[in-house]
């Protein structure tokens, strides 16, 4: 569901770049590969939103 919900907001489901081992594409995301984590937090969260930890940070601040 959640994965629905971000495909109907931002035209891609971050389940799929995951499983590439991927961050998400652009505006949100850098479409790298991810291979490491600054910590393990931004492994759980990239297995959620997508987002490798570098624009982790740079999206949470934006909105912060």
């Amino acid at each position: 569901m959640r994965d629905a919900l971000i495909e109907k907001m931002y035209g891609f489901r971050p389940s799929e770049y995951v499983q590439k081992g991927l961050c998400v594409p652009a505006p949100t995301g850098c479409g790298q590969p991810v291979s490491s984590f600054a910590q393990a937090s931004d492994e759980a969260e990239y297995k959620i939103s997508g987002l490798c930890s570098e624009c982790q940070k740079k999206y949470f601040k934006e909105i912060s």
